[in-house]
């Protein structure tokens, strides 16, 4: 969707509307997330109009405790095993982990990175500043989609050389 007041393209994640079988893990899941300039370039809008229907991955089928994550980690395990990579600790969850280890290598803010990971800072004593004062529901679209396009600007090289 693009938020009319920014002109940003977001992923809405939510469990609202009429799939039912939607579901998110907790509250800070709950989250707009700007979508990256490096996806928009690669196609994803003429992709996404050519499915004509509610869910972008149609295909994907509910699979009880994981929802609809079943099949793209089978999928996901199928195509590290045909690049013939060593599959050891390259499971689909391995692209989150990266992720966060990018923004963290290339600055962006940890809050910045939760809210756009939609996680919740877990703590100590020594972080009770952070999790009790910065609420990440409060950043401006137009901050956060800056954070996700340094992200974007990280994998740019391994995605062209996959997509081209």
């Amino acid at each position: 969707m693009q938020e009319a007041s920014t002109g940003l393209w977001l992923d809405n994640f939510t469990d609202a509307g009429d799939d039912a079988d939607k579901t998110l893990k907790n509250e800070q899941s709950w989250r707009p997330c700007p979508l990256p300039d490096l996806l928009i370039e690669l196609g994803f809008f003429d992709c996404a109009k050519s499915i004509r229907h509610k869910r972008l991955f149609p295909q994907l089928k509910h699979g009880g405790g994981n929802g609809y994550g079943d099949g793209p980690g089978k999928a996901w395990a199928r195509l590290v095993k045909n690049l013939k990579q060593d599959g050891r600790g390259k499971m689909l969850h391995s692209l989150r982990h990266g992720g966060i280890s990018n923004f963290a290598a290339f600055r962006v803010p940890d809050a910045h990175a939760l809210a756009l990971t939609g996680h919740a800072r877990e703590g100590t004593s020594g972080e009770v500043h952070f999790s009790t004062y910065v609420h990440t529901g409060t950043f401006s679209l137009k901050v956060l989609k800056g954070s996700i396009d340094t992200l974007g600007e990280a994998y740019r090289g391994v995605v062209k050389g996959v997509v081209a």
